[in-house]
């Protein structure tokens, strides 16, 4: 065997055996051999003749002192080192709160020149700027600052720290008015590229009323792209984006996108999709004053907002790591709605995904968060700011409008206005929420519904209550008989925001347009101004007697079968028996984890009969509202 194999350590091979692979290099080997170039390539101390008029060369003489100095600055390999020592070299006990003007560089208790500082060590402007420069500069040059280093150990921002910090500003300001997003720590821009957000940056360089720039030619491109990259790492832009986006946003891109469009055509698409930016923009800034107004005037009014998680990767049983054998059968899906009420506390419901949604959800959703700030003594004031996403199938939808119409009705609120942002745009404070719970899931294990409401209630700091919704409110199925019909209410999608409010002994619904129009008159459905929507036939108060005539029940339909076959069924109970050992592994005793596996072939045998939910509000919320 010796004769045909033979072992050659990798240390004793070298670059020009050929056939053999290069020894490795590291990178502190690399950058310390730049820096040995760089230090070669500089001009020889004896041969330094001219500086400024003062004449430095001459007064230090001591050529092997500067020799030293010289070698010691060039044998750093981090540059946040080599600055911290170059400024207790060249501005020893000068306080770091005087003025830049007032600092002078020194060399063994003299003053020395740029120029000759720049001869001995080799340094640029950018560095001795650095040193001397702004407080924000010098928060920077510490040994313990933290700034992550490109491929070749050299930090990205050797520079012009004043312009870096205008850039951050600009780009963090830009978070509170786009996309947070549900499963992600990052905000979604309305451009598809990183060219546009610099041209914005360029053309509207404002952090509220003030110019980050103050008056002076704004970066190039390529520094503002190091500074983003750098220090908002969490700010993104997409051409293809994992959600659905707006139509007007998908139109408008493909236009610019077109190369055969120019001219002033194509400065007619830009200035539209500027206009459109800003609206969202208005709708973002005007949710923000609300969210405000609500934190500071709890007496006088709540802003509430209420939003749904995409949860199918969180089917029931969730193993974090995924095997084959995990992944068998078809696992229980569920649904999480999430609702803050700014300046209170936040909730989550939880709810099997087999139970029928639509608006019945998000009604049962404001009920149970109501009898959660009763509990706690809090009197309803009279307004409601209400936040909702812009889909016809769970909120904007006549069966909802009755619901807060019926609020107002009872005493509960004297107004009630209720916003939508554009299709498109709606990720707001909600979906952030949400990324925090999907972070914290990620490796997590969830054997049952029960483990999830745990780890929910543990995910994020502002949530004081989650709850597993059992059965909903059967409102839809009850009232509408009450309602006009649907022929009668087209027209609701075109208006995003709504308005009931009550005027002496009179409950009025009007909507508008959007919130930009600030000034507009209040109309129906039709467009007429200070016109009524009907809600109800005859325009009949709904006040808690309704309640009394709710017989229809809330219906959960049995599992499908197929020619006699419950193959749904039998997918559920494979997934289960495929989790099992996994469940029973992930507890120390068997007498806990047997439950666990119990309870999740008791939803299923549930979901497999299917029940019939009768009304069960506590309707003292509407019967005796405390004002």
């Amino acid at each position: 065997m010796d004769q045909w194999f033979k072992f050659t350590p990798h240390s004793s091979v070298h670059k020009g055996v050929p056939g053999r692979k290069p020894k490795p290099e590291s990178r502190l080997t690399r950058k310390l051999a730049e820096n040995c170039a760089r230090k070669s390539s500089l001009q020889n101390l004896n041969d330094i003749s001219e500086c400024c008029r003062k004449q430095c060369f001459k007064v230090h003489t001591n050529l092997i002192h500067l020799q030293h100095l010289r070698n010691q600055y060039w044998s750093f390999a981090k540059d946040t080192a080599r600055k911290q020592w170059f400024k207790e070299l060249l501005l020893p006990g000068v306080l770091d709160e005087l003025e830049p003007e007032e600092k002078q560089f020194t060399l063994n208790g003299m003053a020395i020149c740029y120029k000759f500082i720049k001869s001995v060590f080799g340094c640029s402007n950018n560095m001795l700027i650095g040193i001397k420069g702004t407080n924000w500069a010098q928060a920077h040059i510490s040994i313990t600052a933290s700034r992550r280093l490109d491929r070749t150990g050299i930090p990205h921002h050797l520079h012009d720290f004043t312009k870096r910090e205008e850039i951050v500003l600009w780009l963090n300001y830009q978070h509170q008015f786009y996309e947070l997003q549900p499963d992600r720590d990052e905000v979604l821009l309305p451009w598809s590229f990183k060219g546009e957000v610099y041209r914005q940056y360029v053309k509207n360089p404002q952090v509220g009323n003030n110019t980050v720039t103050h008056g002076r030619e704004p970066c190039t491109i390529q520094y503002f792209l190091l500074v983003w990259k750098e220090d908002v790492p969490g700010l993104k832009c997409r051409r293809y984006h994992r959600f659905m986006i707006c139509d007007t946003c998908a139109t408008l891109n493909a236009k610019l996108l077109c190369r055969s469009i120019e001219g002033e055509a194509r400065l007619l698409y830009q200035r539209a999709k500027d206009q459109h930016i800003r609206d969202v923009k208005e709708d973002r800034y005007f949710y923000g004053m609300r969210v405000m107004e609500a934190k500071q005037y709890p007496e006088d009014l709540w802003s509430m907002v209420i939003d749904g998680s995409d949860t199918s990767q969180w089917g029931i049983p969730h193993p974090a790591t995924r095997t084959h054998e995990s992944q068998k059968g078809k696992k229980m899906g569920c649904k999480v709605y999430g609702v803050i009420v700014h300046g209170h506390f936040a909730c989550c419901y939880v709810l099997n995904a087999h139970m029928p949604g639509g608006t019945n959800v998000t009604i049962e959703c404001l009920h149970r968060t109501f009898l959660k700030l009763r509990a706690q003594g809090k009197k309803f004031p009279p307004r409601l700011y209400l936040q909702l996403d812009n889909t016809s199938k769970d909120n904007k939808s006549r069966f909802v409008v009755a619901y807060l119409y019926m609020l107002v009705c009872c005493g509960c609120f004297d107004e009630i206005d209720v916003f939508f942002f554009e299709v498109g745009h709606t990720h707001c404070d909600a979906d952030q929420l949400f990324s925090r719970s999907s972070i914290y899931l990620r490796d997590k294990d969830i054997w049952n519904f029960e483990q999830l409401c745990h780890h929910l209630f543990n995910s994020c700091g502002i949530i004081q209550f989650v709850e597993m919704v059992n059965s909903l409110v059967p409102w839809k199925q009850n009232v509408e008989e009450l309602l006009v019909p649907k022929s009668r209410s087209a027209g609701i999608q075109m208006y995003r925001l709504l308005r009931i409010k009550r005027e002496g002994s009179e409950v009025k619904y009007q909507v508008k347009r959007s919130v930009h129009e600030v000034n507009g008159p209040w109309t129906d459905y039709k467009s007429r101004a200070d016109h009524c929507q009907e809600v109800t036939v005859d325009n009949i108060p709904l006040t808690s007697q309704i309640f009394d005539n709710f017989k229809k029940p809330y219906v959960i339909p049995p599992l499908p079968v197929a020619d006699g076959k419950e193959e749904e069924y039998r997918d559920y109970m494979t997934c289960i028996n495929a989790c099992a050992p996994r469940t029973h592994m992930g507890f120390d005793d068997l007498e806990v984890s047997a439950p666990v596996v119990k309870s999740l072939v008791d939803e299923v045998e549930t979901m497999r009969r299917g029940k019939e939910c009768p009304f069960q509000w506590d309707t003292s919320l509407h019967s005796n509202p405390q004002r």
